[in-house]
């Protein structure tokens, strides 16, 4: 496969959906967001923005960037499907046939991981050929995806980390949202936990003690999350990341939580925000499909 094809990005998420054109050097050209509903809606809007790009260049390459849980082992037969997703009505959809179908472009054009791993890959390319990284997306869910030395690692299964079970707040007497475990990091972290702990949405909470919490949580996945997989840089995106003095948070939650033991005192230079915004998932997206031209 050339690399002068065209590259498309889809990057599909709990309530958005984002199409993108993205040109060689990174750089996303024309773009569109799209709520996420049901699935023959969003992959029909889906068709209708990449249908001209298509037909202008049929070779084109499509990277998708999707939520989870999915299938990303290429070499499964379930290749690109959605299992037991939270989001109504799309367990069990398999992604790569279906956009297969709608766009009318082979399968092997499609390259599928999840949003978390596509946007880590992104981010890892702007810091260094040679970074570890981890990337934590906090928003409608909790996702975690990670990349060593600049590429993602062949697994059979994406991490699901967003599900990993923290030590609870000592104030917290919240059920939890996640409705496989209650309790789990996106049960007590996400958006929606917010929303329902609290009563009002995330963007608008002021208490102190909501953020307070809300750091507690976030820092002691960011530390398993180092420790674990030993990563030189881990990145907090997502919606509820965009809350102002949160990042400064949970770094004073680290330094509590770490005490003098690895990475003592440098917690501020490891654990930042996204250097690409809300564009990192798109723009890991067209470089997976990139890297289709080289297999």
């Amino acid at each position: 496969m050339s690399n002068s094809v065209a590259v498309g990005a889809l990057e599909t998420g709990g309530t958005k959906t984002r199409c993108a054109m993205v040109g060689a050097s990174g750089q996303i050209e024309s773009s569109v967001n799209l709520p996420t509903t049901s699935p023959e809606q969003t992959m029909g809007e889906v068709a209708a923005f990449f249908a001209p790009y298509i037909a202008r260049d049929p070779h084109l390459l499509l990277g998708v960037a999707s939520f989870g849980p999915v299938s990303v082992n290429r070499r499964a037969a379930n290749f690109g499907a959605l299992t037991g997703t939270p989001k109504p009505g799309w367990s069990g959809v398999n992604l790569v046939h279906r956009l297969s179908q709608t766009l009318a472009i082979e399968p092997s054009r499609i390259a599928l991981h999840t949003d978390v791993v596509a946007a880590a890959l992104a981010e890892a390319k702007q810091i260094s050929a040679t970074t570890s990284l981890a990337y934590f997306t906090v928003g409608t869910g909790v996702g975690m995806g990670w990349v060593l030395e600049g590429k993602v690692p062949p697994t059979a299964l994406h991490p699901e980390a967003g599900h990993l079970f923290v030590p609870r707040h000592p104030d917290d007497t919240f059920a939890g949202v996640c409705p496989f475990h209650n309790d789990c990091l996106e049960g007590l972290a996400s958006g929606p936990s917010m929303a329902a702990r609290w009563g009002v949405d995330a963007d608008l909470i002021v208490e102190e003690a909501a953020w307070q919490m809300q750091a507690w949580y976030l820092a002691h996945a960011c530390l398993n999350a180092v420790r674990i997989l030993g990563v030189n840089r881990l990145v907090l995106g997502g919606g509820v990341m965009q809350t102002e003095g949160l990042l400064a948070r949970i770094h004073q939650q680290l330094s509590e939580l770490g005490g003098d033991y690895y990475l003592p005192g440098a917690w501020e230079s490891c654990v930042g925000l996204p250097m690409l915004g809300n564009d990192a998932g798109l723009i890991g997206a067209a470089s997976l499909a990139r890297s289709l031209s080289t297999t």
